[in-house]
């Protein structure tokens, strides 16, 4: 189901737990539940960890779920972590070759004068 599918402890997040430390899932709490983040049908609010609403509305949990499954955890299994565990795998090993490789430019400073305050951070 899209969106609201896949979140907290879904079938995804479980999959890549039984395949990952399968000792440490308590099998006899799987239980799946769409979460209600979207109860109101709005096409700017839904959370999905394939996607999210354009907007977001911070609530309790409590309020759209009964257990703090978002998801649905019964369709999980190893060899679905397995797969998502390898893809997710090679994308970050991926992502930080690409990243290596990027030209970082020079920063350009824009302001008039310098802060007038101690910053945190380096602002050069």
């Amino acid at each position: 189901m899209f969106p609201g599918g896949c979140s907290h402890a879904c079938e995804l997040e479980t999959s890549m737990l039984l395949y990952l430390a399968p000792e440490s899932v308590r099998k006899d709490k799987i239980k799946s539940e769409i979460a209600k983040t979207n109860k109101l049908g709005s096409k700017f609010l839904y959370t999905d960890l394939f996607s999210q609403g354009p907007m977001g509305l911070i609530e309790w949990t409590s309020q759209y779920s009964d257990t703090g499954v978002m998801g649905e955890a019964e369709k999980a299994t190893a060899e679905k972590g397995k797969i998502v565990f390898e893809e997710a795998s090679r994308n970050l090993a991926e992502f930080v070759e690409e990243y290596h490789a990027m030209k970082i430019e020079p920063r350009t400073r824009h302001q008039d004068q310098e802060p007038t305050f101690p910053l945190s951070f380096p602002t050069d």
